[in-house]
């Protein structure tokens, strides 16, 4: 278990990928993915025993979104519905051991 610092806010760096897919990076974790990567990213945090604080995510140093927690971000995830994105809870799809 990594050992994590008292911290005020997480401040994730978000890049896209050529192909589209999304990148989110934190210190030494880094996620990708096509829908919530900065999502999969808390639950890496989360799952390595970081405390909760809130999240921000930037796009080339600016804030983008924030959110109050860590913790509760972890638990979400995006869809698209309609044509447009939309944050929902996250389940594990069953028999892939979580992602």
């Amino acid at each position: 278990m990594t050992t994590f610092p008292k911290i005020s806010a997480y401040r994730f760096s978000m890049t896209q990928r050529s192909d589209g897919m999304d990148c989110a990076r934190f210190g030494n974790f880094n996620e990708k993915s096509r829908n919530g990567a900065s999502c999969k990213l808390a639950r890496e945090l989360v799952s390595a025993g970081a405390p909760d604080a809130p999240v921000r995510l930037l796009v080339n140093g600016r804030i983008s979104l924030e959110f109050a927690s860590l913790h509760a971000l972890a638990t979400r995830t995006y869809t698209e519905s309609a044509g447009r994105p939309r944050m929902t809870k996250w389940a594990p799809h069953p028999g892939i051991g979580g992602e």
